[in-house]
């Protein structure tokens, strides 16, 4: 599945600053509701997943960018996501030990094991190549981002 049909342009901010690791994952939590892909009742039990799967261990990859995500029960029926660009790295815990800059949060359906699986490592094709990933972060409003993810998605075969 590709990042870019699942992502709506609202569920984006970019040049996001002055918050630790918690508040990062609040504000994706909240883009998840103030895009309309979540009800207002789901922002406190997506919060909590996220959270508490962030504390099992580091969703912070390498090469500056991390995907925060978590798998619900009821009422969540389709994939959820939101993604942040921030101004500045911040330490995410990541697995080389570099600044995260860019976080792609995904909140999918327990009954959707495949899907989340899918949707995991299309994300994490997209950020393989270096050259995507500095164009993201070039990026100055969500309607470039959502540019910048389509034209990676069309070298990437389907």
């Amino acid at each position: 599945m590709r990042l870019s049909a699942v992502l709506p342009e609202s569920a984006i901010v970019v040049g996001l600053d002055g918050m630790d690791k918690w508040g990062v994952i609040e504000r994706l939590t909240d883009l998840l509701v103030a895009s309309k892909q979540a009800q207002p009742a789901w922002r406190d039990p997506i919060l909590k997943g996220l959270t508490e799967r962030e504390k099992q261990s580091s969703t912070g990859m390498q090469d500056g960018f991390a995907i925060p995500h978590s798998r619900m029960d009821e009422p969540i029926q389709s994939t959820l996501v939101s993604l942040a660009i921030l101004a500045r790295g911040m330490d995410f815990d990541a697995i080389d030990g570099q600044p995260t800059r860019t976080l792609v949060c995904l909140v999918t359906p327990r009954k959707q094991s495949r899907e989340h699986l899918r949707v995991l490592a299309g994300i994490a094709q997209l950020f393989a190549r270096a050259e995507f990933r500095s164009a993201l972060l070039e990026a100055k409003t969500p309607a470039e981002v959502l540019a910048v993810i389509r034209a990676e998605e069309e070298q990437i075969p389907a």
